[in-house]
């Protein structure tokens, strides 16, 4: 809006009485020695003073990306008292007009009655813009997310990052081989590997790797790890995520595990683009707890590959318990195969819907047991999965470097932490393999 001041026929009159208006609009008694013109000089200062706080407040938060809310407003409110102490010091050296009584400030509130709303001047509401200026500043650096790298000497083992995040945080895991097993509560955080061909997070013996308790109610998200290892002969799960919250798994793979490998409660939780691959238990157990509520949970773009069950109940892929569950777009070959007990798909209490999926070297719709809702686009095949591609280990279509660095880092072993990679089935990641790999060079077949 325009800074022009127009004056009606009293306000003319009062200016004829002795008050005249300074050049921001504001009227002011003339002779008023404390009313002189604010100096160049005087408005620099201010304005110094009034960056160096904004910069104070900027350089605690920085220099402590997880400082405390105390201290965070601390640093917010020694930087308002400098800016306000420049204010204050500018206006005793008459650099800001200064009204001599409450009938002048009555008298001047009348003649500007009529001005333009955005032409005013009032200190205080400077002083205030100012303050919630730099308010909404100091929260937006403060809730920015941190990303705490492991390993590092700060942070030794994964869970001294995890005790270290807050809500919001990352937990980034470097590429490498891990044994750990963590706990996560009272928080929602994330934690995120260097991709699940290079990150590998082994649970160590009679333990899980990666626990959220039950009754916690926070939601977490897992992404980009590999979990293997895991042998808890009862009711756990290698990445056993409890809480109550609407969790998130991505792009993770799962092998070797015993029991369940994921374990999810906590309506609107999600599991996409991950590979379940040779593990012996129940499979992904989607849970929702009696009275809890909060939405359905989906499965999306997943392989459960060569899962079987050596318990004498349950699934070999996934186990719904008084749940919702969606499953899109999924994968599902030679699960409870070459031997075991169980199905595919076991609905224990709940609800399923099965969308868009294959279920190849299968024997049928008796893959899934108990009622389920046909959302259409299904297939179900005795015949292999097609097209076959056995060499094409990270699912992207193709043979390539990639698939040729994984098969050259389980060299000379048994191939069971990555299965799959001793493609002649002769229990040794060799010379054979190597051959097979290069002989399937390119893209998988259409």
């Amino acid at each position: 809006m325009s800074g022009r001041v127009e004056f009606d026929a009293g306000a003319r009159r009062r200016l004829r009485e002795g008050w005249r208006a300074d050049a921001g609009g504001l009227l002011v008694a003339q002779g008023d020695a404390q009313c002189a013109p604010r100096s160049s000089a005087t408005s620099a200062t201010s304005a110094t003073l009034a960056t160096l706080a904004t910069l104070a407040t900027l350089a605690t938060l920085h220099a402590r990306p997880r400082a405390s809310t105390a201290v965070a407003s601390l640093a917010f409110f020694v930087a308002i008292g400098l800016f306000a102490a420049s204010l204050h010091g500018a206006r005793d050296r008459g650099c800001l007009p200064h009204v001599p009584d409450r009938g002048a400030v009555a008298r001047g509130a009348s003649a500007v009655g009529r001005a333009s709303r955005g032409s005013e001047v009032d200190v205080r509401h400077s002083v205030i813009s100012a303050a919630s200026a730099m308010s909404a500043l100091a929260l937006s650096v403060g809730a920015s997310a941190a990303e705490l790298q492991f390993p590092i000497k700060q942070y030794p083992t994964i869970q001294s990052a995890i005790d270290a995040a807050a809500d919001g945080d990352v937990v980034v895991i470097a590429a490498g081989v891990f044994t750990e097993s963590c706990v996560v509560q009272g928080k929602a955080i994330e934690i995120r590997g260097a991709g699940a061909d290079q990150t590998t997070w082994v649970a160590p013996a009679a333990s899980r790797c990666l626990w959220m308790p039950f009754l916690d109610t926070k939601a977490m998200a897992v992404a980009d790890i590999h979990f293997t290892g895991f042998a808890m002969p009862y009711n756990a799960a290698a990445v056993d995520l409890e809480s109550t919250g609407a969790h998130r798994v991505s792009r993770c793979k799962f092998t070797s595990c015993g029991y369940f490998p994921l374990e999810i409660f906590g309506g609107g939780s999600i599991v996409e683009d991950c590979e379940f691959v040779g593990n012996t238990g129940r499979g992904v157990s989607m849970t929702i707890p009696i009275g809890q509520g909060g939405g359905e949970q989906r499965i999306v773009r997943c392989r459960f590959i060569d899962n079987r069950n050596t318990f004498d109940f349950g699934s070999c892929a996934i186990t719904i318990y008084n749940s919702q569950v969606r499953v899109e777009q999924c994968t599902f070959a030679r699960n409870n195969y070459p031997s075991g007990n169980g199905v595919a798909v076991e609905i224990n209490t709940g609800v399923l819907t099965v969308t868009d999926t294959d279920f190849c070297d299968s024997p049928g719709t008796s893959v899934i047991a108990g009622g389920w809702i046909d959302g259409g686009g299904n297939t179900f095949s005795s015949a292999p999965c097609t097209p076959p591609c056995p060499a094409d280990f990270v699912d992207d279509g193709t043979v390539n470097a990639a698939d040729l660095g994984i098969l050259l880092n389980y060299w000379g072993t048994n191939g069971s932490q990555f299965p799959g990679v001793d493609l002649d089935g002769d229990g040794i990641v060799g010379a054979a393999d190597l051959s097979a790999l290069l002989g399937s060079w390119g893209p998988c077949p259409e």
